[in-house]
């Protein structure tokens, strides 16, 4: 009576781990930074999709809507929007997370007001830095109102 016994021996086992091992050093670092990546999209995405919501409220209203930041020039610390004449809060934001900063860098702007027509009160530059790499994203708000993103690479 032979039987053949199937399994792994304990080599054969050492040796896989082993190898998981090495395939873990390698692909965490690059998820690591792909999460980061998604994280500042996702947090540009938010705060133009506010940009956009004040300007198609006060288009659709035909009142002034103003886009409040919630910490001074570093928009990092939320934003609300508002009816200029009535202070009725439209969209309250929670402070962003991680360790990111949303700056106004051209006027150091902590407020813009978007009219009847949709248009901006100011034109500003924001950037969103991730301290912990130096990909980051820059957003445009024009005086018409239009916003535009673009991808830099010098955060400090």
């Amino acid at each position: 009576m032979n039987k053949k016994i199937a399994g792994f021996t304990l080599v054969e086992l050492m040796m896989a781990l082993a190898i998981g091992a090495i395939l873990l050093t390698i692909g965490v670092p690059s998820f690591t930074q792909l999460i980061r990546s998604n994280r500042i999209t996702a947090q540009t995405n938010e705060f133009v999709t506010s940009v956009n919501l004040a300007r198609s409220e006060a288009i659709r209203r035909g009142v002034t809507i103003n886009l409040l930041s919630g910490g001074g020039t570093n928009w990092a610390g939320g934003w609300q929007l508002q009816v200029a004449t009535t202070a009725e809060v439209l969209r309250q934001s929670d402070p962003l997370d991680g360790t990111t900063s949303l700056s106004s860098t051209l006027n150091n702007t902590t407020a813009f007001a978007f009219d009847s027509r949709g248009y901006s009160d100011s034109i500003e530059t924001l950037t969103l830095c991730d301290v912990d790499t130096p990909i980051g994203r820059q957003i445009n708000i024009a005086g018409t109102g239009r916003v535009s993103v673009s991808t830099i690479n010098t955060c400090p």
